[in-house]
C-alpha cells in the first residue's frame, strides 16, 4: 500500500504536458444579443479531428479575455470531449465564432 501511495504523489507531481498543434475550425456560428454559438468541424494537426461547439456571452468574453469550448475528438488517438477554453482579442473571439472567413491571429487554447 506504501508503495502504491508513494507512486501516485510522485504523478500527482508530474507537470501537465504541452502540445503544439495547429487547429482548423470550419464552422458556422451566429450572434444575437451579445451571445455567439457556434458549432462545425475542427482539426488539430497531429492529434484528429472532431467537432467543436461554444455558447457564450460576449460580455463575458471580454471580462475573461477567453471563451469556453467543447472539443470532441472522434477520429484519432485519443478519442473523447475536452473541456477547453479559447484565449485571444475579443475581435478574434467573435470573429471565429461568428464564422467569418479568413479569421487568424494569435490565440492560446488550453484543455482542462
Amino acid at each position: 500500500m506504501n508503495k502504491l501511495l508513494s507512486m501516485l504523489l510522485f504523478a500527482a507531481c508530474l507537470p501537465a504536458a504541452t502540445v503544439n498543434t495547429t487547429v482548423t475550425i470550419n464552422g458556422s456560428g451566429t450572434s444575437s444579443s451579445g451571445n455567439i454559438s457556434a458549432t462545425g468541424p475542427v482539426t488539430l494537426s497531429g492529434i484528429g479531428s472532431g467537432t467543436i461547439s461554444s455558447n457564450f456571452s460576449l460580455i463575458t468574453a471580454a471580462l475573461s479575455g477567453s471563451a469556453p469550448l467543447t472539443i470532441t475528438i472522434t477520429a484519432g488517438n485519443p478519442t473523447g470531449s475536452l473541456t477547453a477554453s479559447l484565449a485571444g482579442s475579443l475581435t478574434l473571439l467573435a470573429q471565429v465564432f461568428a464564422g467569418t472567413p479568413g479569421s487568424s491571429g494569435p490565440a492560446t487554447l488550453t484543455i482542462t
